[in-house]
């Protein structure tokens, strides 16, 4: 079965449509005097356009940062790959495996084998998680919440760092005003018991 991370090789190649819209909910397009254009501002590509109540995705420019789907107030915009009903599925079974703690990694991080597949959730890039998705987890009963980069400075995803950070920020503000115990944070290093052991050693020991 493919990774994830032969799937995003495939988008890159083929430069297959990774993000769509439903223009029934966006508000640009519903209303010709709305000034939104969030998804505009957010895209790290250019690969947004949005005037004259239309709303487009290039999806040859694109790079499936997912940061306009996180920033979408109307929640227009949405990933095809992944979806986030997948990433959810993923958080819930690899959060089973890692002492109740969700996990989610991006692809890049991922790719290194740090951590073991069967205990965290991937993402081409951490953008696409939003606030709703984390006070989600944090209502669903997960304690801790950890999503890892892979160094954002060098990757090509790395202008959506900022946003990442803000969406961290905002949802801890929720899950506290909301008075649950959950924690957010941002890392660049798998907490250890997500560590994959068995990957230094080929033999498993």
């Amino acid at each position: 079965m493919p990774s994830i991370n032969d799937m995003m090789e495939v988008v890159d190649l083929l430069k297959v449509k990774a993000i769509d819209v439903d223009e029934l909910k966006c508000v640009a397009v519903r209303n010709r005097i709305s000034r939104c254009r969030k998804c505009v501002d957010a895209c790290i590509a250019d690969a947004i356009t949005c005037d004259h109540n239309e709303i487009a995705v290039d999806a040859a420019a694109c790079v499936n940062c997912g940061c306009c789907v996180a920033v979408c107030p109307d929640h227009a915009l949405f990933a095809l790959e992944p979806r986030a009903s997948s990433v959810d599925a993923a958080v819930d079974k690899t959060a089973d495996r890692a002492s109740g703690m969700a996990v989610i990694a991006c692809a890049r991080k991922a790719a290194r084998r740090e951590g073991d597949p069967a205990k965290h959730a991937t993402v081409p890039c951490l953008g696409h998680i939003d606030e709703e998705q984390l006070v989600a987890y944090a209502a669903g009963g997960l304690g801790d919440i950890v999503l890892v980069d892979g160094e954002c400075a060098t990757c090509k995803y790395g202008a959506a760092s900022p946003l990442i950070d803000v969406v961290v920020d905002e949802a801890a503000k929720l899950i506290e005003a909301a008075g649950a115990d959950a924690i957010v944070t941002r890392t660049s290093a798998f907490p250890p018991e997500v560590i994959d052991h068995s990957a230094a050693d080929p033999r498993g020991r």
